[in-house]
């Protein structure tokens, strides 16, 4: 038996996750007298035979047809299906349509479901270790999954939104399960003070801080609009929302995680657009309030818009923001003063940190040494981690004068 922590942790998903597999149907614990949660092994097992299958990016509404249909015949169908869309864009899926080949084969030939997970996990160390474009996935449907897995399929009906500046009134938690444990405080502080029934209500999600490995504790933070002078109570905090460009899409709860992820592919290569990390990513509640906090109503029939930032993509090799950065280190001017040359004037393009008296201060420094020092200074202000910082940085350094290619 595991809590429903430990469960998550050493399978490596949310408690989010863990809780949306309950709902539907598919999971089920024993609540014990500590009013902790608990799994026994056969559900354990089934966390597993979900994580590998997500492991060779089934959708999770095919997912769970396969689990709540529980037939040979379904699970065939859905494979069969997946297989087709696999091969459809070989360039992309490489060697996953082999080993999905391999394990529809396999179910066939026993016509088991058991056959299904054991054929699975004996394929388990290869889908890991051998097939870059199927690596473990962090089943937080609060996280993008920031892999190098690159789509050929144009993401649809992408809206570029300006989203207004905002009174907002914040509430945030840090717990296992942050998401149930905001809500319940923050939706009824709503419903006291009819703030979902005034013009203009608007209200927003995001983990703050995000997941970490090896850590179930994380948090979420939940904003209400509010008026400017709106009395507010503890432990609620006010907050002004500077607004800003946003790329929006649809998401029903149930698929946050593979909507979280197509937009920022959409963000990768959009020729237009590039991901804004100055600002906080959002989730928006477009439904009326009542039904999309109700428990009764599934996470599939629950909608958010999800809002990525981005601003216009640099397109030259001198940009408005490079005039006002350090060349070589990339710190903004507005914070560091200017190097010098060897007459004593300021330079224009290189910091006092960088740059004095005509020549660098680290003649032997490196560009790889420069993203490193500069991580501490963009995580998680700009970036939301080390892995997402440091690939932006390595597309954005060469374009500054020191290290121009």
């Amino acid at each position: 038996m595991l809590r429903i922590g430990e469960a998550a942790k050493q399978y490596g998903i949310s408690n989010r996750t863990l809780r949306y597999w309950e709902d539907v149907g598919v999971l089920n614990s024993t609540r014990a007298e500590n009013s902790y949660r608990y799994y026994d092994s056969e559900n354990l097992a089934r966390i597993n035979q979900i994580v590998l299958l997500r492991k060779l990016k089934i959708p999770i509404a095919d997912i769970e047809r396969i689990f709540i249909a529980d037939s040979y015949h379904v699970t065939i169908e859905i494979l069969t299906d997946y297989l087709a869309h696999i091969r459809h864009n070989t360039a992309v899926y490489g060697s996953l349509a082999t080993i999905v080949e391999n394990l529809l084969g396999a179910i066939k030939s026993s016509q088991s479901m058991e056959e299904l997970f054991l054929h699975l996990e004996t394929q388990n160390e290869g889908v890991d270790s051998k097939h870059e474009l199927a690596p473990q996935i962090q089943l937080s449907e609060r996280i993008v999954v920031m892999e190098q897995f690159k789509s050929t399929e144009k993401l649809k009906n992408v809206r570029i939104v300006e989203l207004p500046p905002m009174t907002v009134a914040s509430y945030c938690v840090e717990s296992e399960t942050p998401e149930a444990d905001c809500a319940s405080v923050f939706d009824k502080f709503v419903l006291e003070r009819n703030l979902h029934k005034r013009s203009g209500y608007r209200s927003f999600g995001f983990n703050n801080p995000d997941p970490s490995e090896g850590n179930p504790v994380y948090g979420y933070e939940l904003w209400v609009t509010i008026p400017e002078a709106f009395d507010l109570p503890e432990p609620f905090v006010k907050k002004q929302f500077g607004g800003g460009r946003y790329a929006s899409i649809s998401a029903q709860m149930n698929e946050i995680g593979e909507r979280w992820e197509a937009l920022y592919e959409w963000s990768t290569q959009s020729e237009r657009y590039e991901g804004d990390f100055s600002l906080q990513w959002l989730e928006e509640q477009v439904m009326d309030h009542e039904t999309f906090m109700s428990e009764q109503v599934p996470d599939s029939e629950k909608q958010l818009d999800l809002l990525f930032p981005i601003k216009l993509r640099k397109q030259t090799g001198v940009s408005h923001m490079k005039e006002h950065i350090c060349q070589s280190c990339a710190s903004p001017f507005s914070h560091v003063k200017p190097g010098t040359n060897a007459d004593g004037t300021n330079n224009q393009d290189y910091c006092e940190g960088c740059f004095q008296n005509g020549a660098f201060l680290y003649p032997d420094s490196t560009i790889e040494k420069e993203i490193e020092d500069a991580l501490p200074y963009v995580v998680p202000s700009e970036y939301p981690d080390e892995d997402t910082a440091r690939k932006a940085l390595q597309a954005f350094y060469p374009t500054l004068k020191r290290w121009a290619t």
